[in-house]
């Protein structure tokens, strides 16, 4: 018998259990998945199957909630699957691995992983209805963003204040650089101009 840990190194998480005064490398946990967001440390293992995925759990693709087929520890057959994680999008666990729900949705119905970001169309993380679904590059991804950054002080996304001038300045982002729209004396107004040109330079946008 043998007692089980976890060390972190350099770059990567390694478990490591502890045999005959020694220690063994079992598995190594992946890197933080980037995908649209989904911060979570997975483990690797045998690559599930959209089969075995519906084994194991229904996607109602109309509420995008997903129920268990079995019994699983403390979980039973027909609750709720899934928990919301840190960063808002609601994660699964088959397996030892960490699903994000939103990714399992859409595998569960196209049979296929995406290959990109699956960006959620109304901006809610957890509205997991296929519907609501959409596979999108890095720069579509990024376009679909309704609300501001945690250090966007002036509350409204695209404007920022300008302590130089004390005005609000809009801008916006095009292939990675910055377009300026003008100074305003409201932060409102300077909204208003942010969100008629990302409407024009935004297509993937879907509305604040």
């Amino acid at each position: 018998m043998y007692n089980s840990l976890s060390a972190l190194h350099p770059n990567k998480m390694v478990r490591l259990h502890m045999l005959s005064g020694g220690y063994h490398p079992l598995c190594k946990l992946s890197e933080r998945n980037e995908r649209a967001g989904e911060a979570f440390f997975i483990v690797r293992r045998k690559m599930l199957t959209q089969e075995r995925l519906k084994e194991l759990l229904h996607y109602d693709n109309e509420t995008g909630i997903f129920i268990w087929l079995i019994n699983k520890g403390r979980t039973k057959k027909g609750d709720a699957a899934g928990t919301v994680k840190n960063n808002g999008y609601v994660g699964i666990m088959i397996n030892r691995k960490i699903y994000a729900a939103h990714r399992l949705a859409w595998f569960y119905i196209t049979g296929e992983f995406p290959k990109n970001y699956i960006d959620h169309k109304n901006h809610i993380r957890t509205d997991n209805r296929f519907i609501n679904l959409r596979e999108a590059t890095h720069k579509e991804n990024s376009q679909n963003i309704s609300a501001p950054h945690g250090d966007n002080r002036s509350g409204y996304l695209g404007v920022h204040w300008v302590v130089e001038n004390k005005k609000f300045r809009a801008q916006i982002s095009i292939h990675g650089k910055k377009k300026h729209l003008g100074l305003f004396d409201n932060a409102q107004d300077a909204h208003n101009a942010y969100q008629n040109a990302k409407k024009i330079l935004h297509p993937f946008f879907m509305g604040c």
